[in-house]
């Protein structure tokens, strides 16, 4: 699979804790540093579940090596819930203020 064959679900992306300018600036210097992406991709159905930084900087500098991990998931429910898990700061009722 070719990173332009991925897509970015709004929905699963909201769920996931933007990063600062700054943070996105340390994250896009250590990658161009490395050459490469340690952590892959994990792609749905083509659909980007977790690296949605790590896709806008490949996206950038396509000369960067990177790895994408499907994982397969029943439905967009279980896709969402697998995010929270990963990303214990995800943007979810429970974690904000808005309870």
């Amino acid at each position: 699979m070719d990173i332009s064959d991925l897509i970015i679900d709004e929905e699963f992306e909201s769920v996931i804790p933007p990063l600062s300018d700054d943070e996105f600036k340390l994250l896009e210097e250590s990658i161009l540093q490395e050459g490469e992406v340690y952590h892959p991709l994990v792609v749905w159905n083509n659909i980007i579940v977790d690296g949605h930084h790590r896709y806008k900087i490949l996206k950038e500098h396509p000369e960067i090596k990177y790895r994408i991990s499907e994982k397969s998931f029943d439905d967009r429910l279980e896709v969402i819930s697998w995010i929270c898990l990963s990303h214990p700061f995800s943007n979810t009722p429970s974690n904000s203020n808005e309870v």
